[in-house]
Order: structure tokens, then sequence, then C-alpha cells
């Protein structure tokens, strides 16, 4: 039977129900700009096609995280403890509401990268993932060439509001669920006019994107050195902003000892309530004696010191050879271990690069060369 519809009402009050029990986040606009933020009021969520600056990627994959204390117990010896199962990942509960098709390819993407990493996983076991889409609409980027209710098949969610004009010219949502998760949350709520889609694998049936195996050849014939990425080269200034907007860039260093809780590149729209095994971390003085705690922190491939060990040699020397790695990862090294690209062609990149570096340009370069 097909899904009936959730009204306007309802929906309403299947926010303020998820609020009660969990850390809320959503796009919300702040100074005209969309961001995807803790929300404290539901009035604030705005439920869109459009695509928020900044995306779901920090509350899934934390700018740092604590993975291992340790304490001194004397000259000699150090007892190492590892942080608890529960506690891996983010143990607060969350439901991310309002997050896009190009925004859950990247979750089912980095579910793919993150298989086998049990911080993420016990994150993503204690989130409810939400999308949202309105019909009829067309996603035209460089991966896809029309967004329609099959594409669901192919991404993860727990949940995907579907916007359609009702025959009186009202707005109302059809109700998809795409997990267990997903329908016992709208059973407790009381809603079960939901129809289910079936994860069918992120790769379509019909085989690999076309374009992303047209860009990996084209990528075979390339180097520093081609003409493209010298220019490029010449062009980046390597402030990394491009891989820290990017929901599928997701690099990070290990650091033991107390690094700042802020990251090293700049201010991010704050998480307004930490989980309780971050609350104090990195601080001066929050370790007491002799105790340590090993973090993974966000950084990437764009700085300086990224490629860097020791003797202090640097894999990556200049900017084209990291302008070149990065398109590499996303469009070779991706495509080969997981049958996707590393990008979703949500235009984040060349929305904040502060020298006009468009990827959509880069790409059509990449192919005529």
């Amino acid at each position: 039977m097909l899904a009936k519809f959730m009204t306007q009402k309802q929906l309403e009050s299947f926010f303020k129900y998820l609020k009660k029990g969990n850390l809320l986040a959503g796009p919300v606009r702040e100074g005209g700009i969309l961001n995807f933020t803790e929300i404290d009021n539901i009035n604030e969520i705005e439920l869109t096609n459009e695509i928020p600056l900044h995306s779901f990627k920090r509350f899934l994959l934390p700018v740092k995280e604590v993975l291992e204390t340790s304490e001194q117990k004397s000259p000699c010896t150090c007892l190492r403890r590892q942080v608890p199962l529960y506690k891996r990942g983010n143990a607060t509960k969350m439901a991310l509401v309002g997050v896009t098709a190009p925004d859950l390819k990247a979750i089912t993407i980095l579910n793919h990268v993150f298989e086998k990493d049990p911080f993420y996983q016990n994150r993503l076991k204690n989130t409810i993932i939400i999308g949202y889409g309105e019909f009829p609409c067309e996603y035209k980027g460089l991966f896809a060439v029309r967004y329609e209710e099959n594409i669901l098949e192919h991404i993860q969610f727990d949940i995907f509001i579907v916007k359609e004009t009702a025959p009186r010219g009202n707005m109302e949502c059809k109700i998809f669920t795409g997990s267990d998760d997903g329908q016992k949350v709208l059973d407790k709520f009381g809603y079960r006019n939901y129809e289910n889609a079936q994860f069918a694998g992120l790769v379509p049936e019909e085989g690999k994107d076309k374009s992303m195996i047209r860009i990996r050849k084209a990528m075979e014939n390339l180097s520093p050195e081609s003409g493209v990425f010298k220019e490029l080269g010449e062009k980046c200034i390597e402030c990394g902003r491009c891989s820290i907007i990017c929901p599928l860039c997701f690099c990070f260093c290990l650091k033991d000892g107390q690094p700042p809780l802020t990251p090293p590149f700049g201010k991010l729209p704050p998480i307004r309530r930490l989980p309780a095994e971050l609350e104090g971390a990195g601080r001066a003085g929050s370790c007491k004696g002799g105790e340590t705690i090993m973090c993974r922190t966000a950084t990437t491939c764009f700085y300086s010191e990224f490629s860097e060990v020791a003797g202090g040699h640097k894999f990556l020397k200049n900017p084209a050879e990291r302008i070149f790695n990065w398109y590499e990862h996303k469009f070779a090294r991706m495509p080969d271990e997981f049958s996707a690209p590393g990008c979703v062609s949500c235009g984040r990149c060349a929305r904040v690069c502060p020298v006009g570096i468009n990827i959509r340009e880069v790409i059509g370069k990449i192919m005529e060369s």
C-alpha cells in the first residue's frame, strides 16, 4: 500500500517529539546563510532542497574526539586505557533532520569508509538520520542526471520526507523509512502511514556511474606536472577551506597530550552541547597527575605539515602536488576502493574558495586533457 501524507502539523509534532530525547540538528538560516546546526526551536528548521553551507559532517565526524587515555604510573611504566565502547564515537543521542539527497549520498559513502571504525559506528548507531526532498525536483550534478524516487534505493537513511503538493494545493509529506530504527521511531510517535525503501547498495543495478568512469580514466594520464594542475598549483593558496567544508573529506591526525579543543582551521558554527566524554578534554589542567589523552583531530591534506614524516621529508612538497593529491583521492582512489567518487556535486568547495577555483570547471579541463 502506498504511503499516505503526513500533514505539516503532524510534521511539527514529530520534530518536537524527536527533540525531547535527542540533540536535534538540521538546516537553519543564520544571517541569510543556510547552515546545518543544532536546533533550539523547531521553528528554526528550514526544510528545503537548498544545500546548507556547513553540512552534517561535524556531527558524525567531530573535529576532535578522545580515543584513548593513559596514566604515568612510574617513570618507566605507562598504563594505556581505551575509551569504553559505550562512549566511543559520542554516546549522545542525535537526530539529524532535513538532510538533502547529496548529503545522504555522502553519509552512505562515509558509512562504507568507516565501516570498521567503532567510534564512527557507535555514533551512527545513536543517530537517527532524516532526509528531505521536494518533488518534482531535478538534481543536476556531476554524478546525477535526475533526482527521482528510485534514488532512495541507493542512499542510506532512517526516514525520508518527500514534500509534495496535495490535490487542494496544500503542502503535505509522504514518509519513507530506510531502516528498522526509522520504523521504530515513527511507530513510537504513533505514525504508521509510511512506505519502506529498501537499500539496494551504493551502486545502481545498471552499474557504476559512467561519468565517474570517464573521469577516472582521464586521471590516469595526469600528474602534478600536467598543465591543469600546474595552473591550479599557482592559483591555490593552500587554505584548506575546500576540504574542511567538503562532506567527503575525512583526513585526521592522532595527537597525544592536550591538543586544543578548537580546530586549527578557524571557527565553525558551534555544537552547543558537547558529549560527556569531551567535556573538559584538551583544556589546560584537565588531565590530572600523569594522565594524557590520545585524540583524533580533523585536518586537511592542503596543510604543509600533513605529509611530513620523521626527518622532515614531505611527500607533498608544493601546492600543485597537494591539489593533485586531493583530486586523485576523490576521482581515482575513492572510485577504485568504494565504486563511488569522493564528490557528491554539492558545490560547497567552489562557494568557499577565496581564489575562485571551481571543481566543475576543473573536471571539465581534466576531461579535455
